[in-house]
């Protein structure tokens, strides 16, 4: 019996820190003293002693037990503090509207941004109020490092606008792209299986295997793409192309070589060298910049800025 005690007056003291099991540690030293009592009785009542020391044992290990489970299990008890749920994240409040209304964007590898607006009009700078319209109307668009533009026309010119001066370019195309290091590709308007014929300039425009719908060049001038079937495509050396896993409705490339897509779920997408990582909103166009992607909404192609931070 007083080995007992011993034991169960040692487990109070090492547990005895933690102020959530004061009222346990009291009920501990009651049975105890009740305990010390009881092991006294003489006279013939040893049987009864007995007894009585055995429930208050049977009860005192179901007391310990229930303060160890405490301190191995934090949560499990009322009296231990349960922990608070971690809240998951939310992409869409990680994309902010800057102002504006597009219907296509691009930005350079420098930062400077342009867009083609309200009545088709070509606006440079941004973001709201801080654009400068031009009376140059276009349905596509793409600039190059040093802010000059390329622009393509809604009967497939293609247009190149450097220090407030328009010059028409030979050719016809639908889309265009410019990589971070200048390289100048086009998607044509020549029918094909996949979309439309793919071209890179290189003193006059060269024809390139392969078909697309879309297009985005890559800081070492090899082209991604998106055609009519919603597979992407990348440009690697020897005029082949690898087909990535996925399907995309446009492709966008930062100037780090960040590749970034907007999904056939409107979502917007990058690329993490095996996978695509899923980065949430409802998006239509993409383009990418230094600092980060800037995309237009599906619905009234508002125009969102991704916060770098979270990327």
């Amino acid at each position: 019996v007083l080995a007992f005690m011993l034991a169960g007056l040692l487990i109070v003291a090492v547990y005895g820190q933690n102020d959530a099991q004061t009222e346990t540690e009291s009920e501990i030293e009651d049975l105890l003293e009740s305990m010390k009592k009881e092991a006294t009785v003489q006279d013939g009542k040893a049987s009864f002693a007995q007894a009585t020391l055995d429930m208050y044992m049977h009860k005192l290990s179901s007391l310990l037990n229930g303060l160890l489970k405490c301190h191995r299990h934090p949560g499990h008890c009322k009296t231990c503090p349960k922990p608070k749920p971690r809240p998951r994240p939310v992409h869409r409040k990680r994309w902010k509207n800057i102002g504006g209304t597009a219907y296509d964007i691009t930005v350079s590898a420098r930062g400077k941004m342009a867009v083609i607006g309200g009545g088709h009009f070509l606006y440079v700078g941004g973001p709201s109020p801080h654009w400068r319209r031009f009376n140059i109307k276009a349905k596509r668009l793409s600039m190059k490092r040093e802010g000059t533009l390329f622009l393509t026309g809604f009967k497939g010119e293609i247009w190149r606008f450097s220090h407030n001066k328009l010059r028409r370019l030979p050719g016809a195309a639908w889309d265009v792209a410019v990589g971070p290091r200048d390289h100048l590709w086009v998607i044509g308007t020549n029918k094909e299986h996949g979309g439309y014929g793919i071209y890179r300039w290189h003193h006059g425009w060269r024809k390139v295997p392969g078909s697309a719908y879309d297009i985005a060049v890559d800081p070492r001038g090899h082209p991604w793409v998106c055609n009519k079937f919603h597979h992407i495509w990348r440009h690697i050396s020897g005029g082949r192309w690898a087909r990535m896993p996925g399907a995309c409705i446009d492709v966008g490339i930062g100037p780090a070589g960040d590749v970034w897509v907007v999904g056939t779920n409107l979502h917007v997408y990058r690329w993490m060298g095996r996978n695509w990582k899923d980065f949430g909103g409802r998006m239509r166009r993409i383009a990418v910049g230094p600092r980060g992607p800037v995309a237009l909404g599906h619905n009234w192609r508002s125009i969102n800025w991704y916060h770098q931070s979270f990327i």
